[in-house]
């Protein structure tokens, strides 16, 4: 197996921090840490894994997923191309 090179590459800030948003009555958690979304409503709950609902998905267009490695760099360094926010640096093994 071929040895990865680490690069550093920016990513929209909105995917490092944790959102919680409320839809239809339910609750929608999305932790940055553990990478893994809930919802409290019973669709989710007897879902199989993965574990998703149809309020996960409406919650997910809320959140930029902007990362240079799958959209590009960004135009302006340090700002989010696709919704302006600030970027944070990661280092990437490619």
């Amino acid at each position: 197996m071929p040895d990865l090179t680490i690069v550093v590459m920016s990513m929209c800030s909105d995917l490092e921090r944790d959102h919680t948003f409320h839809i239809k009555g339910y609750t929608q958690e999305f932790n940055s840490r553990f990478m893994q979304p809930t919802c409290t409503c019973p669709a989710y709950k007897f879902s199989k894994e993965p574990k998703w609902c149809k309020h996960l998905e409406e919650a997910q267009h809320l959140i930029c997923h902007y990362h240079e490695q799958f959209d590009g760099p960004p135009e302006v360094e340090g700002i989010c191309p696709q919704c302006g926010k600030p970027t944070v640096y990661v280092r990437v093994g490619v």
